[in-house]
């Protein structure tokens, strides 16, 4: 019986050891999954923050997109204008280089019969 209860006793003295060493593993693992939730809360806000960032960005970017077409807008309308003024242009310097023209030749003639009334008196 003594050995019995010897061997009985050794084996809750193992059993209480192995608890033990089984309760620090607990703490271990428990303290381990502290640190895994805050980090998880932790990139949780970090991915709420850079969410939040993004569509800023994508609203920045969106209204960029919107400003760059009216300015394409604004340019092709400048162009249109463009062309107009210069096709007003030409059309004003052909004109006063015709009268110019006319006018030279209309003094050249002018000339011409003040140079004959000259000779002939």
């Amino acid at each position: 019986l003594r050995y019995q209860l010897n061997d009985k006793n050794k084996a809750l003295a193992d059993a209480r050891a192995s608890s033990k060493s089984l309760g620090k593993k607990l703490k271990q693992v428990e303290g381990k999954h502290k640190q895994s939730e805050t980090q998880c809360k932790q990139l949780n806000k970090s991915v709420h923050y850079y969410k939040s960032e993004n569509n800023g960005l994508q609203k920045s970017l969106n209204n960029a997109h919107d400003e760059n077409g009216d300015l394409r807008d604004k340019l092709d309308l400048y162009e249109k204008e463009k062309k107009k003024a210069v096709n007003t242009l030409k059309k004003e310097k052909q004109q006063f280089e015709d009268i110019l023209a006319a006018e030279r030749e209309k003094a050249t003639e002018q000339i011409e019969q003040m140079k004959k009334e000259m000779i002939a008196r």
